[in-house]
Parts: structure tokens; C-alpha cells; sequence
């Protein structure tokens, strides 16, 4: 694979943690807003699901079922983790990681900031794992955080409804800020960073907006491997989180710039699911780039936002890419608002 090798800024901050502002769970927002459906059923697909281990070889292991896709990077001195899962299973996700690896994390990276990727912050950090993400992404945390109104239980942290509201972690002391103020990145980066393992050279990449506009790929350059976030789920349509910037051209951009650092033995690892390759990618761009030019033509003849969703321009693609999380008229609503943004 051809690797950028820029190396982004770094920046410091007081740790968070992430949570989701109550407004976006309200029943208005549910019904409204796409992407509470989303991460409902991000959340209730995890409760469901078994974590599964698989070795990807050098020291590498995928685990899934856990929300995204986490992957743990093992060297003699250090264990990096990307991603670290919901929050209601970070003890059985940080239990399977030391049985994989006979070591405890001291590193995280996480892709985005939904609570798929970033729910068992708060957890490693009370450790003291060192957490590093894309700067948007550390806003991003820091922001939500912040805004959130935490719920607790009376005296009883533990019984606290993660599935209603999976950005929030219950804590043993919901008064104690020390506690609470962790779980954001420390770390930042803008649009590249390189880390060196004994085994592994990791080079984490920001192409600008996609899935959301922090969004990191990270490459695997021993290994041959290339994790693509959200930005690539597998055999489904993205979910394009307008809202956090994304941009269904940035996606493509995005996939594109993959596809050219990849060659056919190059492992492609989506946001959820098994690993897959490059001419699987490649599918998956040429869907994108149709759907996104039959809407743009259906924009440009002067339809409406209804009437583009009822001519259905996802149709012939919804058997293969539709059966996730996102329809193919959820997928059509979200990249109109994409494209009426200037994304």
C-alpha cells in the first residue's frame, strides 16, 4: 500500500466523557431526526450480539459485536486499542482484549465519536490509557459532553438505562467531576499521525468530512490492513450523520483515496462485520457514485426532497446494501440534506 507520511498536530486536554444530549432521545427526536433511530438500533444490536475474537496475524486481533469495529495492536511493551465499544460492555470487551493479548491497553484511538466507537472511554481512562482521536472528534466529545444533562439513578449508578441512552456511562460517584471529566481524547491530530510498534507502523489519515467530519482511516502498513470506520459499514448503506458534518462526497473522496493506496492483497476492515477487499470497496464506491449521480440529476431537474424519495433512486441497490441499519429511503433522505448543506 502507498501511505501518506504528513504527520498532524498534536494538541492537550482534560479528559471526558462522551455522552449523548438527552434532546436527540426525546420522542420528537426519535421520530425527527434519522439518526436517533441509528443509534437506537446501534444500541439494541449490541445487547444482542456475542464478542467475537479474530486474529488477523503480527499480533493483531479484531473483535466484533461490541457496536464498531475494535482492533487491539500487541507489541512486547504496549497494547494499542482502536475504538473501545459501548459502554454498557467495556468490562467483557476489556477482559476479551487481555486474554487476547496478555496485557493491559495503554493506548486509544478512537475513529469517530459516536458511542459505538467511544463508550468505553471513560473506562480506559480511569486507568490511565493515553486516548487519541481526530480533532473534530475531541470537540466533538468534549461539546456533547458538556451539553448533557446526567441521569442517575438514586444511589444506584449500576441501574442506570444504557440501552435508552447509551452515551451515558454510569460512574461509582456521579459527583465527583474528577471522575466524570474523563474520557476525551488527550491526544489530537489533524490530518495525520504516524505511531511505530515493534511490529506495526500505524498511520491514522483525515480526508476531510465523510461519515462525520472526524472520521479516521487508519493504515496497517506491516500488515497489510486498512480500517475504514463508518465511513466503509460492510454490506450496507453509510449512515451519513449530517448533523456532525458528514458529507456523502467526502465519503466517496474518502474511499477513493483508499482504493489508490490499496493493492489486491491489501485486507479492507469495515465499521462492522468481517474482513473484507479491495474489489468489495470497489462495489461499494460504484454504488455510491450511482445513487449520488441519479439524485443529483433528479435535484437539478427541480424535484422536491419527497419526490426524489418517492422515485426511489435506490432501488435496483436496496436487496444487496439495504438490509442494515440504514434503508435505502433513510440513505436517500440523508444525502439530499447532504447535498442541500454544499456536501
Amino acid at each position: 500500500m502507498r501511505f501518506p507520511r504528513s504527520v498532524g498536530s498534536l494538541s492537550v486536554a482534560l479528559a471526558l466523557v462522551t455522552m449523548l444530549s438527552p434532546r436527540a432521545w426525546s420522542e420528537e427526536g426519535s421520530s425527527k431526526y434519522p439518526d436517533a433511530v441509528m443509534m437506537q438500533k446501534a444500541a439494541a444490536k449490541s445487547q444482542q450480539s456475542a464478542l467475537v475474537t479474530t486474529a488477523l496475524g503480527n499480533n493483531l486481533y479484531l473483535f466484533s459485536g461490541d457496536g464498531a469495529t475494535v482492533i487491539a495492536v500487541a507489541d512486547d511493551n504496549s497494547v494499542l486499542l482502536i475504538n473501545s465499544g459501548m459502554a454498557d460492555r467495556v468490562t467483557e470487551l476489556a477482559h476479551t482484549v487481555y486474554e487476547a493479548v496478555q496485557r493491559p491497553v495503554t493506548t486509544l484511538v478512537n475513529t469517530d465519536w459516536h458511542f459505538d466507537h467511544t463508550g468505553g472511554n471513560q473506562y480506559f481512562s480511569s486507568f490511565g490509557v493515553t486516548i487519541i482521536a481526530q480533532a473534530n472528534t475531541k470537540k466533538r466529545i468534549a461539546a456533547e459532553h458538556k451539553s448533557v444533562r446526567k441521569t442517575y439513578a438514586a444511589n444506584n449508578p449500576s441501574s442506570f438505562n444504557v440501552v435508552a441512552s447509551p452515551w451515558a456511562a454510569a460512574v461509582e460517584n456521579p459527583a465527583s467531576e474528577r471522575y466524570a471529566l474523563r474520557g476525551i481524547p488527550t491526544v489530537a491530530f489533524d490530518e495525520s499521525m504516524t505511531i511505530n510498534l515493534d511490529n506495526e507502523e500505524l498511520i491514522f489519515c483525515h480526508y476531510g468530512a465523510g461519515h462525520t467530519d472526524g472520521d479516521t482511516v487508519v493504515f496497517f502498513q506491516t500488515s497489510n490492513l486498512v480500517l475504514l470506520g463508518d465511513i466503509f459499514p460492510g454490506h450496507e448503506y453509510p449512515w451519513i450523520d449530517v448533523r456532525s458534518g458528514g458529507s456523502l462526497a467526502g465519503v466517496i473522496q474518502t474511499v477513493d483515496r483508499v482504493l489508490s493506496a490499496s493493492n489486491e492483497q491489501t485486507r479492507i476492515i469495515p465499521g462492522q462485520g468481517p474482513v473484507l477487499h479491495k474489489a468489495e470497496l470497489q462495489d461499494y464506491r460504484n454504488m455510491l457514485v450511482n445513487i449520488q449521480a441519479r439524485i443529483q440529476e433528479l435535484l437539478e431537474s427541480g424535484a422536491s426532497a419527497d419526490q426524489i424519495i418517492a422515485a426511489a433512486p435506490t432501488s435496483d441497490f436496496d436487496s444487496e446494501w439495504g438490509g442494515g441499519d440504514v434503508s435505502g429511503q433513510v440513505f436517500t433522505s440523508l444525502i439530499i440534506e447532504s447535498m442541500a448543506q454544499g456536501r
